[in-house]
């Protein structure tokens, strides 16, 4: 039993024993060796460039999809991810173009029914009052900031519409300009105006309107720029409407010379200046809700409108009192006269 054949047979069980598993037993460690990194030289790497990380990759399928390494989110993804907020069912601003868009579809079959597409017009200004009285009425913004805002656009919009009004009834004719467009046009005139003349007004409010929309959901408090804001917004106001009550006047007296007193002497558009300033200065009351610093997009879009669209120069100087008028007198911004 004891000689080498028994040793033998005892080394070789007990190695079978030691090779089975045995319950509860843990796997010794392995060390994996991993192979030394391979440091590139400049001339490899000018001649292969290193891979792009790929989607499948685990350090950039586990990122989220707006998130990169090292980069802070862009400001035109915030722009734009604020712009797809704005149109999501539900919201005051999908309130509001729906309200827009109504308001021009309806003004659209009066139009077609009186053969007159002066009357949009009519509902410019109006329109921004259905808009701000909409998102004052469904935010849940600043109550204070949200009325402030409404009631600045609603002077504002319901002085330029009753003047426009007023002028639409006085006329017998259409207005030249889309008179012209009708002419132009005139088997499908009711589907082109639809498209082309309301609607380009539609998306002008809703695109316009844009500070009013976002502030109105923000809970910020009001900041100091509302002062500055409020006196910019009435000066304005109070600008377009005394150069609009200066030209009714002068047309009301049915002279035919060039109305270049009072504040036309300085501008040959200053309604339209005031305007500008008006919409500016509603911006900066509604750049108190943090963040909204590229809703100046509203008014640009009303500025450049108003310059070069119809607010282009409508003076025709065939005369040379016209002429000498166009020379002298600044387009847009109020300048003293040029000698």
């Amino acid at each position: 039993m004891g000689g080498p054949d028994g040793d033998r047979r005892t080394s070789r069980g007990r190695a079978r024993l030691e090779a089975v598993p045995v319950a509860g037993a843990t796997k010794p460690p392995t060390t994996r060796v991993r192979e030394p990194l391979y440091v590139r030289t400049r001339s490899e790497a000018r001649r292969r460039p290193r891979r792009r990380p790929r989607t499948g990759d685990a350090d950039v399928r586990d990122r989220p999809p707006t998130a990169a390494p090292g980069v802070r989110a862009r400001p035109i993804g915030q722009v734009l991810g604020v712009l797809a907020s704005l149109l999501l069912p539900g919201l005051p601003s999908a309130w509001a173009a729906v309200a827009v868009l109504v308001l021009f579809l309806a003004v659209w079959a009066v139009s077609v029914r009186i053969r007159d597409v002066g009357i949009v017009d009519t509902f410019w200004g109006l329109s921004f009052v259905l808009v701000a009285l909409v998102v004052a009425l469904t935010a849940d913004g600043d109550t204070g900031l949200r009325w402030l805002l409404l009631g600045m656009t609603a002077i504002w919009g319901v002085r330029l519409g009753g003047f426009l009004l007023a002028r639409f009834r006085r006329h017998d004719s259409e207005d030249p300009r889309y008179a012209a467009i009708r002419d132009r046009h005139p088997d499908r005139f009711a589907l082109y105006s639809l498209v082309v003349i309301f609607g380009t007004q539609a998306v002008a409010v809703l695109l316009v309107s844009l500070p009013i929309q976002v502030a109105a959901r923000s809970d910020a408090e009001v900041g100091a720029l509302v002062a500055f804001g409020v006196v910019l917004w009435a000066v304005g106001v109070a600008v377009e409407a005394a150069a609009d009550e200066q030209q009714r006047r002068h047309s009301a007296s049915g002279d035919d010379s060039v109305l270049d007193t009072g504040l036309w002497r300085y501008s040959r558009h200053p309604n339209k200046f005031g305007d500008a300033c008006a919409w500016w200065g509603i911006w900066l009351v509604a750049l108190t809700a943090g963040g909204t610093w590229w809703t100046l997009i509203g008014p640009a879009v009303m500025t450049f409108v108003l310059v070069r669209g119809t607010g282009e120069d409508d003076h025709d100087t065939d005369s040379d009192e016209e002429a000498a008028y166009v020379r002298r007198t600044s387009k847009f911004v109020p300048l003293p006269p040029r000698a």
